[in-house]
């Protein structure tokens, strides 16, 4: 297994506020998932439920907590939707998803996002292909909820360019 999902962004807000949207339950459900059950240490849950109607069927429970730097990283185990459930939702082979957060410079907060656990061979193809595209949806809802008072229907006062700084390192 060595296929890796990678997706990076910079957003306007610092590294602290960028933790608590991924481990506080009540601002994980503010922009990705309506119900979440986190304990934020490790070996605590993990758990998303993405449908409130469809509990036991859309939703990534007993995922957990593998390894966790306050306001640093943040890495879980992952289980992908019910089309993919032979495949990556068996306690071997899991998926784990590693959220890192650096402070840059300009007090935005790079966020670095790895999905590792993807098998190569043509099996994995429609998994893996279906969890880039989500995990880019879902890094856009974080920076729509951090930054959507700046954009709300177009009635503010919109920037005429909006920087995007580079997460090195």
């Amino acid at each position: 297994m060595t296929r890796v999902i990678y997706h990076q962004l910079s957003i306007t807000a610092d590294v602290a506020r960028v933790w608590e949207l991924w481990t506080v339950p009540a601002e994980v459900e503010k922009w990705f998932a309506p119900i979440a059950h986190i304990d934020p240490i490790v070996g605590g849950r993990y758990e998303l439920f993405f449908v409130p109607g469809n509990l036991p069927n859309k939703n990534t429970a007993g995922c957990h907590i593998v390894h966790m730097t306050p306001g640093q990283e943040l890495t879980f185990t992952w289980k992908g939707p019910k089309q993919f459930s032979n495949l990556m939702n068996a306690p071997v082979p899991q998926t784990t998803v590693n959220v890192r957060f650096k402070q840059n410079h300009d007090g935005t907060t790079c966020v670095k996002l790895f999905h590792k656990g993807f098998g190569d061979d043509t099996t994995w193809d429609y998994a893996y292909d279906w969890h880039e595209l989500v995990w880019a949806g879902v890094l856009n809802q974080l920076q729509a909820a951090v930054e959507r008072s700046e954009w709300l229907l177009g009635f503010s006062n919109m920037p005429q360019q909006k920087n995007t700084v580079s997460c090195v390192g």
